[in-house]
């Protein structure tokens, strides 16, 4: 009886070293996680799309990451033309490919732009990361030819608030953008998809 006594209470004394230990290099255990933006579209007029799609890691700038970016517009005829621009960014030597029609071209120039500042904002939750979480948010919000961001609002959850609100916060932060004028003369509406992704 005596044994079992012993027993049962040093089997209670290891596991309660070990949830101590455990429990203490857990909080400094951070699994590596990435965040990316995977497709912008800004909606001009019926019948008129631009779509931007990125493959790049958002939470580590990576020298000469691949940068695909395509802009599309869509007419009576849905005849596109294609051409080949390089990068401006020192980071980036990849090739773009950009598939347009006439007068696209500064469009695809605002939706980069708006590519790149959301980049520089965006951040993975640390609590979603040790959940291992993950998902594609979007987010829908008007732009104003000052710069200004109004009426942000999730329009497809990743199903966890966490993310969601990780999306709006980085669409809220680049608020003004005061590149804007250069390319708008009317508000219009985008919409921003991201990617939360655990590596």
């Amino acid at each position: 009886m005596r044994t079992t006594t012993a027993y049962l209470i040093s089997l209670l004394l290891h596991l309660l070293m070990f949830s101590a230990v455990f429990f203490h290099f857990s909080e400094k255990i951070v699994p590596s996680g990435s965040t990316a933006i995977i497709q912008a579209r800004l909606a001009l007029m019926p019948g008129f799309l631009s779509t931007v799609t990125e493959q790049k890691k958002q939470k580590k700038q990576i020298a000469n990451t691949p940068l695909s970016i395509i802009s599309s517009e869509k007419i009576g005829t849905r005849r596109l033309y294609e051409h080949t621009i390089r990068s401006t960014h020192a980071s980036v030597s990849d090739k773009i490919t950009i598939a347009r029609t006439v007068q696209s071209g500064s469009l695809s120039a605002l939706l980069i732009l708006i590519h790149d500042l959301i980049n520089e904002k965006q951040r993975y939750p640390l609590n979603a990361q040790l959940l291992h979480q993950g998902g594609d948010v979007s987010v829908q919000f008007r732009l104003t030819p000052k710069g200004h961001i109004e009426h942000t609002s999730v329009s497809h959850s990743s199903g966890y608030p966490s993310l969601d609100q990780a999306a709006l916060r980085a669409i809220q932060a680049i608020d003004p953008i005061t590149q804007a004028s250069q390319f708008l003369n009317h508000p219009k509406i985008l919409t921003v998809k991201i990617h939360f992704k655990m590596q």
